[in-house]
C-alpha cells in the first residue's frame, strides 16, 4: 500500500520512523547482544564492519542483500554481436519486446509488469524520462559494460525512485591495475556491422576509460507479409523489410582520482542514432526517419572512513539531453497521418547523495539518501498543411525529491539479516502557459499535478546452516507517477488528463536458494535458486478512446501477477557449463471494464524458458542457447484471432582463441528460421549469422 497526506497515514507514517528509531536500541541492549570473551569482541566488530560495509567486493555486497537480483556479467560482450534487448531476454522473470531486428525498438519487463514500470539507471542515473516512461532498449550499447543487474523485487536504498516492476542499473567498465586496449570488428547478415574501440589506463591516483562504438545495419530481412488478412494464406507473400535501417554511434569518456579515504569521478556519455521507420506489414512506409540524441554527464565524489572510521558519503550529480526528431516530410501514412516535421528535447538535472553509518556494535548499517531531480520537454513542430508554420507546445516540467531511510541489521553471526526502508517521494509536474494550445480544450495551461508518497519495504535474509544455503523474503509498496503524455497529452491525438493519479501496487516474494564456487568433485560451481512472487497493482493508468480520432489516460485498471521463478547453474568437470531459467506467471486483468476482467494481460506468456550450454577447451568453445517462449495473447480481449503460438528459438556460437587475447566468434541466430514477431505486424529476423574478430591487450583480467 502507498501511504497518502490523510491524518491516518500521517500517523502511520510516523509509527514505521518510530519503528526505525527503536530498532537501534532494540539490537544494542542486553537482550540482543552476544556475550563473548573480550578478546574476541574487537575482532568481531571489524570483521562485521567489513561484512556490512561491503566495499572490497561490490557484487558480494548486492549479493547478500534480500532482494532476488541478478547479476550479468557483460565484460566479454565485445567478442560478439548482442544487444542488451536479447541479453535480458533470456534471464528469469524478464520478458522483452521487440519492434524488429538489430538497433529497433525494444522493451522489458519484469514479472508481468508494464516497461514503464522498470525503472532503468546506468551507474545510478535514471534514464527513464518524464515524457513516455519507457527505455528503448536498443539504445544502450552493452560493449562498455561490466556488467548488468536486474533487481526484481526489493529496490535498494542508493536508487531514487523504486519501480513497481523493479530496478535495472547498467554499470560501466572501471580502469584496471594495468593498461588495457580493446578493438572489436563485426560483419553479418542484412549488412550488420560494428566496430568498437576502448582503452583503460591507471596513473598512480588517476585512471581513466575511453570507450567508441559504431554499429548499422540495413535490417532488410526477409518475412511472411499476411497482407492484413491473417486468416487467408493464400494472399501470404515474403518480401523484404524496408526503411528498417539503422545506424549509431555511441562513446564514453570515464576519469577518477582516488585519494585514499575519497574518490573523485567524472564520466560522459554519448550516443545518437539515425535509423528508418518500418511501415506494418505492408512496407507502404519508405522514407520516415527518427533521430535520436542523448548525452549524459555525471560527476561523483564519494568517501569512506573520511569524518569518521564508520561513516560514508556518496554523492552524483548529473545531467541528460535528450533529443528525437521525427521526419515525415512526404506526409507518409503511420496511423495518425499528417506531414509533419517534429523535434522533442528533454532536459534532466538531479543529485543523489547517500549517507551511510555503520554501527558494529548494534550489528546495523544505517543508510539515508536524499535525491532530487528536475526534467523538463519541449516539442517543436513543423506542419506541411499549415504552410509549414512552426508551432511549439508548451514548456512541461516535474520536480521530484526522495528520502529514502534503510536499516541493515546483522544478528544471530551474520546468519540473520533483517532490512526495513521507509522511502518518501513528492512529485510536482505541471506545464506553463504557451502560445498553442495543448492536448484538449478541457485543460487549463499552467495545470500541477502534485503529490506525496509514502512506502515500505521489509527483507529478510537468514543462513539456516551455513554460507551457502540461504532462505530469503521481501514485502512492500510501490508507485509510478504518470508520466507527461499521460498527464497534458500531445498535440491533439492524445488528450491529457491531470487528474490522474499514480499507480500503487503490493509486492510480496520469498524463495530459497544454494551457491557454491568451489569445486566438490566433478562440480566446478552450483547455483540453484527458486522463488515465488506476488504483486498486486492498483489505478493502472491506460489509454481508452474518446473518439474515432482520440484519447485520453484513465486509472481504471488494476492487476494481479503471481507466479514462480526457477534458476540453475553448474560448471562441471572445468569445461562444461549449463545454466537454465524457467518462469511461471500468471498476470490477470481485474480492472473495472467488464469485457477485460479476468483476462490475461497481453504480451504476458505463461511459460518461458531458456537453456544454455557451453563447452570449451583451451582454443575453442561452443555454446548453445534454446529459447521458449509459451503462447500468450497479444490484445486485452484475448482474441483467438491474434493468439500468439508457442515459439522455440535456438542458436549457436563459436568461439576460437588461437593466441592470449585474439578471439574469433560465430554466431548463428534462430538457426531453424522460425518466423515470428512479438507484435502485430512488427516481425522478427529468421536466420542471421555473424562473425567477430577482437583483440585484447593485455588480456588478462577479462573473462570470457
Amino acid at each position: 500500500m502507498i501511504f497518502s497526506s490523510t491524518p491516518l497515514c500521517q500517523r502511520g507514517a510516523r509509527g514505521v520512523w518510530g519503528v526505525f528509531l527503536l530498532i537501534p536500541l532494540l539490537f544494542a541492549s542486553p537482550l540482543f547482544s552476544r556475550e563473548q570473551p573480550a578478546d574476541t569482541d574487537a575482532k568481531e566488530d571489524e570483521n562485521v564492519i567489513k561484512v556490512i560495509a561491503g566495499r572490497v567486493n561490490e557484487v558480494e555486497d548486492i549479493k547478500r542483500t534480500s532482494t532476488f537480483v541478478d547479476i550479468v556479467p557483460t565484460e566479454g560482450a565485445y567478442k560478439s554481436l548482442e544487444s542488451v534487448s536479447e541479453t535480458l531476454s533470456e534471464r528469469v522473470g524478464v520478458q522483452t519486446r521487440r519492434f524488429g531486428g538489430l538497433g529497433s525498438h525494444s522493451t522489458m519487463s519484469i514479472r508481468g509488469s508494464n516497461p514503464n514500470q522498470v525503472v532503468i539507471y546506468l551507474d545510478g542515473m535514471p534514464l527513464n524520462d518524464a515524457k513516455f516512461g519507457e527505455v528503448n532498449l536498443e539504445n544502450l550499447p552493452i560493449d562498455n559494460l561490466e556488467r548488468i543487474e536486474v533487481y526484481r523485487s526489493f529496490t535498494p536504498v542508493g536508487f531514487g525512485v523504486s519501480g513497481i516492476g523493479g530496478v535495472v542499473n547498467l554499470v560501466t567498465k572501471k580502469s584496471q591495475d594495468y593498461t588495457v586496449n580493446i578493438v572489436s570488428a563485426s560483419y553479418g547478415s542484412f549488412n550488420t556491422s560494428k566496430v568498437s574501440l576502448s582503452r583503460s589506463q591507471k596513473i598512480k591516483a588517476f585512471d581513466y576509460m575511453l570507450f567508441f562504438n559504431r554499429t548499422s545495419s540495413d535490417g532488410n530481412f526477409k518475412f511472411n507479409n499476411e497482407n492484413g488478412t491473417p486468416q487467408n494464406i493464400s494472399d501470404d507473400r515474403r518480401e523484404k523489410r524496408k526503411n528498417n535501417d539503422h545506424q549509431s554511434y555511441s562513446a564514453t569518456v570515464k576519469g577518477g582520482y582516488s585519494g585514499g579515504k575519497y574518490r573523485f569521478s567524472l564520466m560522459n556519455d554519448f550516443f545518437y542514432k539515425d535509423q528508418g521507420m518500418p511501415g506494418i506489414y505492408s512496407n507502404d512506409i519508405g522514407h520516415i526517419r527518427f533521430e535520436t540524441l542523448r548525452n549524459i554527464i555525471n560527476f561523483g565524489l564519494t568517501t569512506t572512513g573520511l569524518l569518521h572510521k564508520n561513516f560514508n558519503t556518496d554523492f552524483k550529480l548529473y545531467y541528460s539531453l535528450r533529443q528525437d526528431e521525427f521526419d515525415n516530410s512526404r506526409g507518409e501514412y503511420i496511423g495518425l497521418g499528417g506531414s509533419m516535421k517534429q523535434k522533442g528535447c528533454c532536459n534532466s538535472l538531479g543529485s543523489d547523495l547517500t549517507w551511510e553509518l555503520i554501527l558494529p556494535e548494534a550489528y546495523q548499517d544505517l543508510t539515508l539518501l536524499t535525491s532530487y531531480q528536475y526534467e523538463s520537454y519541449k516539442n517543436r513542430e513543423n506542419s506541411y498543411y499549415t504552410s509549414n508554420e512552426t508551432q511549439w507546445t508548451p514548456m512541461q516540467h516535474r520536480h521530484r525529491l526522495s528520502l529514502a531511510l534503510e536499516d541493515e541489521i546483522s544478528v544471530a553471526r551474520d546468519r540473520v539479516r533483517i532490512i526495513p526502508q521507509v522511502r518518501y517521494e513528492y512529485w510536482n509536474q505541471r506545464f506553463i502557459t504557451g502560445d498553442a494550445m495543448f492536448g484538449s480544450s478541457d485543460i487549463e495551461l499552467g495545470a500541477v499535478d502534485e503529490s506525496h508518497h509514502w512506502g515500505v519495504q521489509l527483507g529478510l535474509k537468514y543462513y539456516p546452516f551455513n554460507d551457502h544455503f540461504y532462505l530469503k523474503a521481501n514485502a512492500g509498496t510501490g508507485f509510478r507517477a504518470p508520466t507527461f503524455t499521460e498527464l497534458f497529452g500531445d498535440r491533439g491525438y492524445i488528450m491529457g488528463n491531470p487528474q490522474l493519479k499514480p499507480e500503487r501496487s503490493i509486492n510480496a516474494d520469498a524463495g530459497i536458494g544454494y551457491e557454491r564456487d568451489k569445486k566438490i568433485s566433478v562440480l566446478d560451481r552450483v547455483f540453484a535458486e527458486y522463488a515465488f512472487f506476488y504483486s498486486l497493482v492498483d489505478d493502472r493508468i491506460i489509454f481508452l478512446h474518446n473518439s474515432q480520432f482520440t484519447m485520453k489516460a484513465q486509472n481504471i485498471d488494476k492487476a494481479e501477477i503471481m507466479g514462480h521463478e526457477l534458476s540453475l547453474s553448474l560448471g562441471l568437470f572445468k569445461h562444461l557449463t549449463v545454466s537454465c531459467n524457467y518462469t511461471y506467471q500468471q498476470a490477470i486483468d481485474k480492472g473495472k471494464i467488464p469485457c477485460y476482467r479476468d483476462k490475461h494481460l497481453p504480451h504476458r506468456p505463461v511459460h518461458e524458458a531458456s537453456l544454455a550450454v557451453k563447452v570449451r577447451s583451451t582454443y575453442i568453445s561452443c555454446r548453445y542457447e534454446l529459447s521458449y517462449t509459451g503462447a500468450n495473447f497479444r490484445d486485452r480481449y484475448n482474441s483467438a484471432a491474434v493468439y500468439v503460438e508457442e515459439r522455440l528459438i535456438h542458436n549457436i556460437t563459436v568461439t576460437i582463441t588461437p593466441y592470449a587475447g585474439i578471439s574469433l566468434v560465430v554466431e548463428v541466430k534462430n538457426v531453424d528460421d522460425n518466423r515470428i514477431e512479438d507484435l502485430i505486424g512488427y516481425p522478427l529476423p529468421g536466420i542471421s549469422c555473424y562473425g567477430t574478430v577482437s583483440a585484447s591487450f593485455p588480456d588478462k583480467g577479462f573473462k570470457e
